[in-house]
């Protein structure tokens, strides 16, 4: 017989206050749902992304509107979840008292390889849920950009797959377009 342990966010946040995911022997988690969750090891295309991406953003950021967090987790208290992203976009302010919450999310990505199905699957749902409005993975294997748009019960309306010269720019910042071969591009030298 199995069973699953949840937790709520007080007692995720006790945990982590508390060292309970530190030391050497530290795997990355994070909360969905209320069950902790293993995340994926990032290669090194994964690591060159995230670089690249928050290179890009602060490039084409207005930063008194926007602020860039990298792999820092936000909070959805509706579905019992702190997932790390690894870039959102947020509102301008402090968040040293709570982490954001999706009305002060803007943009988030995942970038995926061997996490493709569980970023466009399960935490796609959390998101959608969650009222995120622009939610982008980008897909290693396929050197694609799945944009998810306009969210709703079950999941988002609007997916966009893109690739080599498409455009697309944040809805937070719409003057602002990445091209998706250039941002593919880090991967090829």
């Amino acid at each position: 017989m199995s069973s699953t342990v949840t937790f709520t966010l007080d007692q995720y946040e006790r945990l982590i206050a508390c060292g309970a995911f530190g030391g050497q022997s530290h795997k990355p988690v994070e909360l969905i749902g209320g069950e902790l969750r293993m995340m994926s090891p990032q290669g090194a295309e994964h690591a060159e992304l995230v670089a690249k991406l928050n290179d890009w953003s602060h490039d084409v950021i207005d930063r008194m509107r926007l602020r860039i967090r990298i792999q820092s987790s936000i909070e959805i208290p509706e579905s019992v979840s702190q997932p790390e992203p690894d870039v959102v976009w947020v509102e301008a302010k402090s968040y040293a008292r709570r982490r954001p919450r999706p009305p002060e999310v803007l943009l988030l990505v995942e970038v995926a390889d061997t996490s493709l199905a569980y970023d466009m699957g399960e935490k796609c749902q959390v998101y959608s849920a969650a009222g995120i409005r622009d939610y982008w993975v980008v897909d290693i294997a396929a050197r694609t950009l799945h944009v998810f748009r306009t969210p709703q019960p079950g999941g988002y309306r609007t997916l966009l797959p893109l690739s080599g010269d498409d455009r697309i720019a944040p809805l937070a910042s719409d003057r602002t377009a990445l091209v998706v071969a250039e941002l593919f591009r880090c991967l090829d030298s």
